[in-house]
């Protein structure tokens, strides 16, 4: 089915299609410039915990960063589906920890064999994002829950990463959707209003 030239699920379908058409050399290349602008440009507080994702759908790779991050002394984490209309628990992780496959494909930790752990740093994945911080997410809505349940405990950041290519005039954004405080793609770095009040750990 199509959708609407103007609808939000017409911005998911043109966003993703222009993601997977990335060429593997440049994807590989991008996973390298972005890495080395997210350890230059996102304040990271010492033993701070990190928690990024299990990369699907030609989503830019952060791995790679993650075990650069674990080298620097940082703890790291990735997300847990617990189960629909609810936020993500996130598991720590490392290049070590017995993993599986979850409902929708995509790689966690065995929930047995890695603690809980609350992170202060999301890094989030993205099919599209905005100039105003606005992110385009897959629909389901997984990372607004678990950014508003998160932000609501305690002070934490949101970090969107992405191709630069990603970036579009304008995402369809609702009342629900929950903006980024940083965005790092392999171009540069996107800084928000809310990024400077977000990290006082």
């Amino acid at each position: 089915m199509i959708a609407p030239a103007n609808s939000k699920e017409a911005q998911r379908q043109a966003a993703f299609q222009k993601r997977l058409r990335v060429p593997t050399a440049v994807a590989k290349q991008a996973v390298q410039q972005m890495m080395e602008n997210f350890l230059r440009d996102v304040p990271l507080k010492e033993g701070a915990i990190i928690a990024g994702y299990w990369h699907v759908n030609a989503e830019i790779n952060v791995l790679p960063l993650m075990v650069q991050l674990q080298h620097k002394g940082y703890v790291c984490a990735l997300p847990q589906v617990m189960k629909k209309n609810a936020p993500l628990s996130f598991l720590r992780w490392d290049e070590k920890t017995p993993m599986r496959v979850n409902a929708y494909g995509i790689k966690e930790p065995v929930p047995t064999k890695s603690p809980l752990v609350r992170p202060d740093i999301l890094i989030v994945p993205m099919l599209a994002f905005d100039p105003e911080g606005s992110r385009l997410g897959y629909g389901m809505g997984y990372y607004d829950l678990t950014l508003r349940h998160l932000k609501a405990g305690a002070p934490m950041m949101a970090v969107g990463v992405a191709y630069d290519l990603q970036r579009m005039e304008q995402v369809l954004a609702e009342s629900t959707d929950c903006k980024m405080d940083i965005i790092v793609t392999d171009k540069k770095t996107y800084r928000f209003e809310s990024s400077a009040a977000a990290h006082k750990l």
